[in-house]
């Protein structure tokens, strides 16, 4: 599986012209997009002490940010198939 391009911060290269192409034409795909972001920003304030502070809220919001990257890794992957 490809991974996707990476930006400091979020994961996902957002200048990428499969990644411009994507949030153009495909409504979930930006809901993926806009939702890695939000979890990005839980996860870094946690980490920062603002956010939630339980270890075990942080560990849910990393695997669910993981699944949301996977599925936008594997949606960029078969876009550059095409």
């Amino acid at each position: 599986m490809a991974n996707p391009p990476e930006e400091p911060g979020n994961g996902v290269a957002e200048n990428s012209d499969v990644v411009q192409q994507l949030k153009a034409s495909n409504a979930h795909f930006r809901d993926l997009i806009e939702k890695n972001k939000a979890l990005y920003h839980a996860i870094e304030d946690s980490q920062k002490g603002a956010g939630a502070q339980d270890p075990t809220a942080r560990k849910k919001l990393e695997a669910e940010r993981a699944a949301v990257l996977e599925e936008i890794t594997q949606m960029i992957a078969d876009a550059e198939r095409d």
